[in-house]
């Protein structure tokens, strides 16, 4: 017993290192991209162009990558595409260091890179449930989530600051080698694959996928709770939040990306917490709590907020102190429900069934936006925060009274 888990210590070590720094320097990445385009071109329309064609390829492949994370050696497909990725960066520094990095070709880059990106990210997503025991899924969905939550608050600092001080260049020398690191860390990851007797046609595997969701109530459950939380959830963090904050309240650029970041921090340590003191927790019981006091804190922020005559200084102090303390009980949700999607999925279908909720999540996310944006420019942006925060409450009670029970389990599927 005492030779499997450290087997699952440090097959979960290398994993989430592997994760980690592939995360960071997508992250940097990420930041120093839209100010390369800005810089070059001096178009916001350059810009959206760039997010569009990242988020397009990601959303065509998808499907067809699960079915292939479902088919073949997840450990050997996440090694080689890490590898890609790093080789694709290095190549683009080689040719920024040398002058011939143009905005055509960074743009090209970004399409194969974000096809490469869904392909990865199929295979790992469903990993993480084969390499450790069903009573250890929590936490390593805890310390796997704080990981992604640590890439998310550092990447960015480092993409700002290594474009800031040196050029594009760096950022892709660096992401590049990073890269290269997280693929060397999860060559040595201990992964037994075993090969399916029987494969059928790419679309038919991807109809299974989603009878397999249908005919699951606990599963079906999940994904529709997933789905529509994203719906509300994107327009209050994405428009509203953002809005409030510059517009509004008037607080400078680095206030509002401080406050930001302060939503990562305490996901961050939401994920510690539910790794540690609260990892014995019943999942129902994490996700009730964690809902009401999310949605509570939110409406309480669009109450008081409303009140311009309060002193700037409060109203800083209580806006990160509120966006922290969101960030901490999202977690309480979020890692308990990824917990259970990974243990109601069996292995050989898992890669199918998250790509698909994953179109689906974030299908509903860019509409959900959209409409926000429209909403917001027409009525007060307090009272319209504080309406979202009143329906994702009333959505995740009747979630979690009448989600059936195999919703809340936690014993991993074969």
């Amino acid at each position: 017993m005492a030779k499997r888990l450290d087997s699952e210590s440090s097959n979960l070590l290398l994993f989430i290192s592997g994760r980690f720094e592939s995360l960071l320097g997508w992250a940097a990445l990420m930041v120093a991209m839209p100010l390369f385009v800005l810089d070059k071109t001096g178009s916001g329309t350059m810009m959206g162009v760039f997010s569009l064609v990242g988020a397009l390829p990601r959303f065509v492949i998808l499907p067809f990558a699960g079915v292939i994370g479902d088919r073949m050696n997840r450990k050997h497909l996440m090694v080689f595409l890490d590898f890609v990725k790093g080789s694709l960066l290095l190549l683009s520094f080689l040719l920024s260091f040398y002058g011939r990095l143009t905005v055509t070709g960074l743009l090209i880059f970004y399409v194969f890179f974000g096809i490469i990106s869904a392909l990865f990210d199929a295979p790992t997503s469903a990993m993480l449930a084969d390499l450790v025991s069903s009573d250890k899924l929590r936490k390593a969905v805890s310390l796997n989530t704080a990981a992604t939550s640590l890439a998310q608050i550092a990447g960015p600092a480092i993409g700002g600051l290594l474009y800031g001080f040196s050029d594009m260049t760096y950022v892709l020398l660096f992401t590049g080698i990073f890269y290269i690191f997280s693929a060397i860390s999860e060559i040595f990851i201990r992964y037994s694959f075993s090969k399916r007797t029987t494969v059928e046609g790419v679309f038919k595997e991807i109809a299974n996928g989603i009878r397999f969701i249908v005919s699951n109530r606990g599963l079906k459950s999940l994904f529709i709770f997933a789905a529509v939380a994203n719906f509300i959830s994107a327009p209050a963090f994405s428009v509203v939040i953002p809005y409030i904050l510059r517009k509004e309240l008037n607080f400078s650029a680095q206030w509002f990306g401080t406050l930001e970041m302060l939503f990562m921090v305490g996901a961050l340590l939401g994920s510690l917490l539910t790794a540690t003191i609260l990892a014995t927790t019943n999942s129902k019981k994490l996700i009730t709590v964690g809902i009401t006091l999310e949605s509570l804190i939110g409406c309480l922020m669009a109450l008081l907020l409303m009140q311009f005559n309060m002193q700037r200084n409060f109203t800083l102090a209580f806006s990160s102190t509120s966006l922290l303390l969101m960030g901490i009980f999202n977690m309480l949700v979020n890692v308990p429900i990824g917990a259970n999607l990974q243990a109601l999925i069996p292995s050989q279908v898992r890669s199918r069934v998250l790509s698909i909720l994953t179109i689906f999540s974030s299908g509903l996310t860019p509409i959900g936006s959209l409409l926000g944006g429209v909403i917001v420019d027409r009525i007060n942006a307090f009272g319209f925060f504080l309406v979202l925060n009143l329906l994702m409450l009333v959505v995740s009670l009747l979630f979690v009274f009448l989600a059936p029970r195999e919703a809340f389990l936690q014993s991993q599927a074969k």
